[in-house]
């Protein structure tokens, strides 16, 4: 079937020395945030329902990895990539991260754990990790000492995860994170139109018009 077929590409798939996914063939040595996931939701779902158990370490490998190396220790931001071999040109010669922070990765980051969070038994003994992790990142959205793009894409794609579950528990938010703060953000979140810039592609844009009073 389709989805075995898959299933055997990422068993083929290169991997990084420690074992993470390749963002792709053409991409050697890099993980970047978003390609987490073109990936890990596939397959955790995939290995729950063949009840392949001796996958979920693998899948929850590849969040570690790719959080461990590019979270940014003065900020608590991920950079968008890592290359393993420091041969790119953007790659930091000593970290290997990339020079950049987008939110729109890390948004798409959180959305695949939300989904692995889920799709998880509820006992396993790892499952906490991606919730810390989860944590981590979702209190960035709310801090007011990074930048307001990144906030605002954070906050997309946040809010896109809070619409999913029946509740906020469920998606596991930093317990400074208030059920009316989030409310509160949400009602002063601007979206825009697609705009389309010099004919290039369309885009969504937004912008927070959150205030301190």
């Amino acid at each position: 079937t389709a989805a075995d077929t898959l299933r055997k590409q990422l068993t083929l798939h290169p991997r990084t020395k420690e074992g993470g996914f390749w963002h792709k063939n053409i991409y050697p040595y890099q993980m970047w945030l978003d390609g987490l996931y073109m990936g890990a939701p596939f397959y955790s779902l995939y290995s729950r329902m063949f009840d392949d158990t001796s996958a979920y370490d693998d899948i929850i490998n590849q969040f570690v990895y790719a959080f461990n190396h590019t979270k940014d220790k003065k900020t608590g931001l991920l950079f968008h990539a890592w290359d393993e071999s420091r041969s790119q040109k953007w790659a930091d010669p000593v970290t290997g991260q990339s020079p950049n922070f987008w939110g729109r990765a890390m948004g798409w980051y959180m959305l695949a754990l939300t989904d692995v969070i889920d799709i998880l038994p509820a006992d396993y003994r790892r499952r906490e990790e991606l919730i810390n992790i989860f944590q981590n990142i979702g209190i960035c959205a709310y801090d007011r000492g990074h930048p307001e793009e990144i906030r605002v894409e954070l906050l997309v794609f946040q809010l896109i995860a809070l619409q999913r579950p029946p509740d906020t528990d469920k998606v596991h938010l930093p317990r400074t994170v208030q059920p009316a703060q989030i409310s509160r953000v949400k009602n002063t979140l601007v979206i825009d139109r697609l705009v389309r810039k010099n004919r290039g592609p369309a885009y969504l844009r937004a912008r927070s018009e959150e205030h301190t009073s």
